[in-house]
């Protein structure tokens, strides 16, 4: 059931995401032929219209899946942890701190310098050695937690409001409702069918991130780290060749620089998850 479930979620909200993404671009593309603003107008609500299609089925059948992979996963690593915690503590408790005489073959304490039934006198530092060799057999060790951490969540949102934010930017933009000033006229005319790529695998990569930033495994690190890396090689191209901090200006600019210090933060905060043995 937990395996069915992860993939149940991982396969629909990639479908989802991708019929969100190739709504857009149609959109966008039918954006360039209208030229009332009724029509555009009927475009734009249409693509929302179309965007709470793929919501709605991603709440009706990944959602769920998502909910009892995580509470299977959660209850799992509970009762994993209960289960060493009984057996690392147990054999400790059960520790013998006995020891039998060479001579007499009876039971003696392991710290006893003379048998009390044949009177064998033993060396002290061969004693102590002893004492010191049985104690370091079970070392009690207490589980590391692996619940997750409610960042995670936040981290999540944070991500998916930025999905929304980037889809409803690229339609308000390309659709004319609003005003550019020339700079960013010059700038988004500028965008070829390749930057629009990249910027959906940008996208892309943040959402497969956060889902498996949720489910706990490695690759979110991955996947946010290649965003990043894509978005400020891009960003870097954009500076030279496409006057980006033109079209970005002051405000822009700084919203720019606070967003790549959040990816870097999570980016970082990731690869400390994975030292943590928290994301496997």
């Amino acid at each position: 059931m937990k395996s069915i479930a992860k993939w149940v979620a991982i396969t629909w909200s990639v479908f989802c995401l991708f019929g969100v993404v190739f709504g857009f671009i149609a959109a966008s593309l039918k954006m360039t032929e209208l030229t009332t603003d009724t029509a555009k107008a009927g475009a734009i609500i249409g693509f929302f219209v179309g965007i709470m299609f793929w919501v709605i089925i991603w709440i009706v059948i990944a959602g769920p899946a998502l909910i009892i992979y995580l509470v299977s996963s959660s209850t799992r690593r509970e009762s994993s942890y209960a289960n060493i915690s009984t057996e690392t503590i147990q054999p400790s408790s059960l520790l013998s701190d006995t020891k039998i005489c060479p001579t007499c073959a009876e039971e003696i304490k392991l710290a006893a310098i003379n048998c009390k039934h044949c009177g064998e006198t033993f060396d002290e530092g061969q004693v102590t050695r002893q004492v010191a060799d049985r104690h370091a057999q079970v070392v009690p060790t207490t589980p590391t937690s692996n619940k997750r951490p409610k960042i995670l969540w936040v981290i999540s949102i944070f991500y998916l409001l930025s999905l929304k934010y980037n889809l409803l930017s690229f339609v308000l933009i390309y659709s004319g409702s609003i005003p550019l000033n020339e700079a960013q006229q010059s700038y988004f005319s500028s965008q070829t069918f390749i930057d629009i790529l990249f910027s959906i695998s940008i996208i892309l990569l943040n959402f497969i991130g956060t889902i498996y930033l949720l489910l706990l495994k490695r690759y979110a690190f991955y996947a946010f780290l290649y965003a990043f890396v894509i978005s400020f090689i891009l960003t870097g191209y954009y500076i030279i060749f496409k006057d980006l901090i033109v079209a970005l200006g002051s405000s822009g600019i700084i919203g720019a620089i606070i967003g790549f210090t959040i990816n870097i933060a999570i980016i970082l905060y990731t690869k400390g998850l994975i030292n943590k043995r928290i994301l496997k």
